[in-house]
C-alpha cells in the first residue's frame, strides 16, 4: 500500500491562501480521480477533506484520494457478496454523508452519493465551513442525526439564462432554495446588463409570494453602481458584481459603495 504524505485539501488550500480559481482547479483534479474510480465500478462512500491529501510534485499540488476502506463495488457479484454495509448503520462521515447514506433501510447508495459528498467538500473549500453545524450534528442522537441529513440537506439551486423565461421554473420552484438570474449573455466579462432581467426578478418575487415559498433570488452579470439600486428595488436578494468592482482603482471602496447602494434600495423597498 502506497504511503502518502500530504495535508487534507482544506488545510492545504487555507495554509497557502489559495485563490478561488486555484481551489477550483485542485478540486477538478479530485473530481477526475473520483470519476476514474466510478468508471472502474467503485464508489468511495466516505469522501471528505481528510481522505483527499494534497502532495506536491515539482512544486505543483497533486491531490490523492485515499481510504477506500468502506468503498462499494458496483458490479452485481460484488454487491451481493460484500459485508461492508450492515443494515441499520450509517456508512460514511455524517457531515459529508448523502441523504441516501442516512437511509439505513434501503442501502441504495450509488455514484450520486459520492457526488453529493464532493459538493459538501467544494462548499467547505469555498465557504470555510460545512453546510451543517458540526457541533449540532455530532451532539444529536443517531436517529436525529439521520433525520437531519435526510431532511435538512441543502436544496438545489437553478440558473435562469437570459433566453429562458421564468415560466419554465413553475414545476421546480418549490424544490429549490436559490434562483440565479443571469443578466448578461455568456462570455468572459464586460458584457452589458440585459434590462429584461429586472422583469424576471419581479416575476420571481411575485411567484414567491403567491406560492408562499422561501427561495432566494440572485443576479449575476452587468451589475454596477449605476443599476444596483434598481436591481435591489426589483426584489433581488443577492447581487454579484465582478468587472464593476475589480476593474476600479480601489476595489474595496467600489464594493462598499455598491453594497451601501443596494442596502439602501432594499430598505426603501421594505
Amino acid at each position: 500500500m502506497e504511503y502518502i504524505e500530504g495535508a487534507p485539501i482544506t488545510q492545504y488550500c487555507a495554509g497557502r491562501r489559495m485563490t478561488i480559481a486555484q481551489r477550483l482547479e485542485l478540486f477538478l483534479a479530485v473530481c477526475r480521480a473520483v470519476q476514474h474510480a466510478h468508471q472502474k465500478g467503485v464508489i468511495h462512500r466516505d469522501l471528505k477533506p481528510s481522505n483527499v491529501l494534497v502532495t506536491e510534485q515539482d512544486g505543483t499540488p497533486v491531490p490523492k484520494v485515499i481510504d477506500f476502506g468502506i468503498a462499494k463495488a458496483t458490479d452485481k457479484w460484488a454487491v451481493e457478496n460484500t459485508l461492508l454495509t450492515q443494515s441499520g448503520q450509517i456508512v460514511g462521515t455524517p457531515e459529508y454523508a448523502s441523504p441516501e447514506q442516512a437511509d439505513t433501510t434501503t442501502g441504495d447508495i450509488g455514484e450520486s452519493s459520492d457526488v453529493y459528498s464532493l459538493g459538501v467538500m467544494l462548499y467547505e473549500l469555498l465557504i470555510g465551513a460545512v453546510p451543517f453545524d458540526t457541533a449540532t450534528l455530532r451532539s444529536a442522537g443517531l436517529a436525529e442525526m439521520l433525520r437531519m441529513i435526510r431532511e435538512e440537506g441543502a436544496l438545489a439551486g437553478v440558473v435562469l439564462n437570459p433566453s429562458t423565461p421564468v415560466s419554465v421554473l413553475s414545476e421546480v420552484l418549490s424544490l429549490v432554495d436559490h434562483v440565479l438570474v443571469m443578466s448578461v449573455n455568456p462570455g468572459f466579462g464586460g458584457q452589458h446588463f440585459i434590462p429584461n432581467a429586472l422583469n424576471k426578478i419581479q416575476a420571481l418575487v411575485w411567484k414567491r409570494k403567491e406560492l408562499g415559498l422561501d427561495f432566494a433570488i440572485e443576479i449575476d452579470g452587468g451589475v454596477a453602481l449605476e443599476n444596483a439600486a434598481e436591481i435591489a428595488r426589483a426584489g433581488c436578494d443577492w447581487l454579484v458584481a465582478g468587472t464593476s468592482v475589480f476593474h476600479t482603482p480601489d476595489a474595496g471602496a467600489a464594493f462598499r459603495e455598491l453594497e451601501r447602494t443596494a442596502r439602501e434600495a432594499k430598505l426603501a423597498r421594505a
